[in-house]
């Protein structure tokens, strides 16, 4: 018998840091752009100074936003 896989599995594209690596840089409004497309379950945008934890979420976006609304940051946790 198949193992059965979660509802939402078919919906969600895992998050990969080698893929998330290249939004670093970019501008916030077109980093999130290129995130819509990605097709991830969560993504979260945090400014520099707030404290980041390290729970392991594998479907998890992280988008360190600078003050001047850049991303100086982007990995999957």
């Amino acid at each position: 018998m198949a193992a059965r896989r979660a509802p939402h599995a078919y919906l969600y594209a895992p998050c990969l840091d080698a893929k998330v690596a290249a939004l670093a840089g970019l501008p916030r409004e077109t980093a999130l752009a290129k995130v819509r497309t990605m097709n991830l379950m969560q993504v979260r945008v945090l400014a520099v100074e707030t404290p980041v934890t390290y729970e392991r979420v594998p479907e998890r976006l992280t988008l360190i936003v600078s003050a001047a609304g850049t991303v100086r940051r982007a990995f999957c946790r």
